[in-house]
């Protein structure tokens, strides 16, 4: 009896981000998404190739507004998608 090697679709990079993965597209492998800056991700940040051939999460997005300033980001951006990084980027400053 053969073995069949499950393989997960392959996961397009999103618009202003991009997705790496640990084991490229096989069973167990791992993707994290990562966004570029002025960018934070909407929802799950990651994703794993599962027994059925298919990913735990199959949307990750970034989403945000590209703005000159820290400031900016925080009034203008962050309110709009994610309250919760506020204070994460308050203390980074």
């Amino acid at each position: 009896m053969a073995c069949l090697v499950t393989r997960c679709p392959e996961l397009a990079d999103p618009e202003h981000g991009l997705i790496l993965c640990d084991s490229g597209i096989l069973y167990g492998s791992v993707c994290e998404l990562r966004c570029r800056a002025g960018y934070a991700a909407v929802g799950q940040t990651s994703t794993e190739c599962l027994e059925h051939a298919r990913w735990s999460h199959d949307s990750l997005l970034c989403a945000g507004c590209p703005l000159s300033s820290l400031d900016d980001y925080i009034n203008h951006c962050v309110h709009r998608h994610h309250r919760q990084f506020i204070a994460v980027l308050r203390i980074l400053r």
